[in-house]
């Protein structure tokens, strides 16, 4: 629901993911989901690598606040075609914070990250050479989520900022051959 629609109020609704000018009534998937006071939401559609389609849904409690120096930083596993990930944040004033081993649909819990320029580096599991590097600024009091995608041509990271309950459209998007915005 974004602020154009104002909050929703039912127990459930029911999600349909639709190709850009594509007839509603035509949708890539459906999917029903629960809805619970104080929570927010996100619905990614994705697929695997044999071709079917599925949704990750993942919440976040909308009373959870962060610290004005620190980033609220969880990694979510969105692509089928790269196995288990794991992602190594490097804050500039502060230590690696690492996730290991993100599965398939996976995403890990929120850590705490001090604000200001954070390099990211993506792995496949086990392997040395990262296969994405970027860099972004994080502000403080922020909640974000790193969006691992892609297919088996492009790996990509997405960025949702969800400090606020609105619709995040678009994601920022870093150039996977560049790490530029």
């Amino acid at each position: 629901a974004s602020e154009r629609y104002g909050p929703l109020t039912a127990e459930e609704a029911m999600i349909s993911f639709v190709a850009a000018g594509e007839n509603p009534g035509n949708p890539l998937l459906t999917t029903k989901i629960p809805l619970r006071p104080d929570t927010g939401y996100s619905v990614v559609l994705t697929q695997f690598d044999n071709g079917g389609r599925t949704h990750l849904l993942m919440k976040r409690w909308l009373s959870m606040k962060s610290d004005p120096n620190t980033t609220k930083i969880r990694v979510a596993n969105v692509t089928d075609f790269y196995g288990p990930l794991t992602v190594v944040l490097k804050p500039a004033a502060s230590d690696t914070v690492m996730y290991d081993s993100i599965t398939f649909l996976g995403y890990t819990p929120y850590r705490d990250v001090p604000s200001g320029m954070v390099n990211l580096q993506v792995f496949r599991r086990g392997e040395g050479t990262p296969i994405y590097t970027g860099d972004l600024q994080m502000y403080g009091a922020s909640t974000v989520t790193f969006l691992a995608l892609g297919d088996a041509s492009r790996f990509n990271i997405d960025i949702l900022n969800d400090s606020v309950p609105t619709l995040q459209s678009p994601m920022r998007s870093f150039d996977p051959t560049t790490g530029v915005d």
